[in-house]
């Protein structure tokens, strides 16, 4: 019994963040349904129209003449570009560290596990 009302209670607050996190992204795709007019008018989590829709992306895509396809090629080529340089480090040392026997290398396996083990934002 104890069990499962600790059980109920860790699903209700796991609800509550769930709720917390996916509200807003709700929110914001309804939003780009609707024009600035009935974005005050209509209420915030329903959807406007397909018309609206449509204007809203043609204006983002014409930004500055285009600029944000540009911006989404530049990411598009700069993750690719880290992907394949991560790749090219990684597998060869994950390769050495898997067959080789040096110095150092149970500390380095240790030390690479603890770094993969905590959250990024902790390293920085």
């Amino acid at each position: 019994m104890k069990r499962m009302s600790s059980k109920a209670l860790m699903f209700a607050f796991l609800g509550i963040f769930v709720l917390f996190f996916l509200i807003p992204v709700l929110w914001l795709l309804l939003a780009v349904t609707k024009n600035g007019t009935t974005l005050d008018a209509l209420s915030p989590y329903s959807f406007g129209s397909w018309h609206d829709l449509r204007v809203n992306w043609d204006a983002v895509w014409s930004f500055q003449d285009g600029a944000v396809r540009t911006w989404l090629l530049n990411s598009v080529y700069y993750a690719l570009l880290a992907l394949v340089i991560t790749l090219a480090v990684s597998v060869p040392a994950g390769y050495a560290l898997a067959k080789m026997d040096f110095g150092g290398r149970r500390f380095l396996l240790i030390t690479t596990l603890v770094v993969m083990l905590m959250p990024t934002a902790a390293l920085v």
